[in-house]
């Protein structure tokens, strides 16, 4: 029987927050406002990687979508931002991708079977998912 009692928790750094956390296939991922990305196992709170790739970046992801062992994080801001593809086992950083476009809009990410739908502001795209 459920009594509202707490399983785990997990802390960020000091002087840091939890920004917009998704489960995809079973993992919990979340950015932090210190632009650190996490995966983390929802029923035991045990933490699967930590990735800082972005720590000297303008940009987090805020939005998420995974296909095919990527995932896909749709930044806030256009500058430095965009989309960027982790591994979705280590957390790497494999590339970025950015319309140029210069917007201040948010991006967003979707799956769509092989392909990755993607939007910013008046455009949508479609990329591989690789």
């Amino acid at each position: 029987m459920a009594s509202g009692k707490e399983r785990w928790s997990l802390a960020t750094e000091e002087f840091s927050t939890f920004n917009d956390p998704h489960v995809l296939d079973g993992v919990l991922y979340a950015s932090d406002s210190v632009r650190g990305m996490w995966a983390v196992d929802p029923g035991t709170g045990k933490q699967i990687w930590h990735n800082e790739d972005l720590l000297e970046t303008a940009t987090h992801a805020w939005q998420f979508a995974k296909v095919n062992g990527t995932l896909y994080g749709a930044t806030e801001f256009d500058e430095d931002g965009g989309v960027h593809a982790f591994d979705a086992a280590t957390g790497k950083l494999r590339w970025t991708y950015n319309d140029n476009a210069g917007g201040v809009e948010r991006w967003y990410v979707m799956a769509a079977g092989n392909r990755l739908a993607v939007m910013h502001g008046k455009r949508l795209y479609a990329l591989p998912a690789v």
